[in-house]
């Protein structure tokens, strides 16, 4: 949810001088995404898993492929859950391609087995795409060294680090 909340920041706000943005496996629909996970689902009851194998099937392929989870990410995800939020805040979101082609250099990252597959690019002039190999949706815990030097070397490059 942090690049959905990240990106309309940045349509009402461009020119406050963002100097760049990163969007890490960010859905451009929160429908969208939650189709892949429904088709991902699909696909893993028919490789013949029981219905209550899937769920966790599905974390371990397409959340996170280190297993166990890490605790920081387990205590982050338990958090949420905890959190007394309306679940349909951001239930029909789609973002907005009516103020696209935002002039702030982005940086779209997404793991190569995410269930988030959307693609930011047409809401930017300037975007750079990098799916993180071996990587699922929390690739910056996946492969912290990978996730690192391509977000360093981003940030580098456009925000004179």
């Amino acid at each position: 949810m942090g690049g959905i909340v990240a990106f309309e920041y940045l349509k009402m706000h461009e020119a406050n001088n963002c100097s760049s943005i990163v969007m890490s496996s960010a859905p451009t629909s929160i429908q969208g995404s939650h189709d892949s996970r429904v088709a991902l689902c699909k696909g893993i009851k028919e490789e013949g898993f029981e219905a209550e194998e899937i769920a966790l099937e599905f974390q371990k392929r397409h959340m996170c492929r280190v297993y166990p989870m890490p605790l920081p990410l387990l205590k982050s995800l338990e958090s949420l859950k905890n959190q007394k939020m309306d679940p349909n805040v951001l239930h029909d979101y789609v973002a907005s391609e009516e103020e696209a082609k935002l002039s702030t250099p982005a940086l779209i990252l997404r793991g190569q087995y995410d269930f988030v597959t959307s693609s930011w690019t047409s809401f930017f002039e300037d975007s750079q795409t990098i799916v993180l190999s071996g990587c699922s949706h929390y690739g910056m815990v996946e492969n912290e060294e990978l996730y690192g030097t391509v977000l360093t070397t981003f940030l580098r490059d456009h925000d004179n680090l």
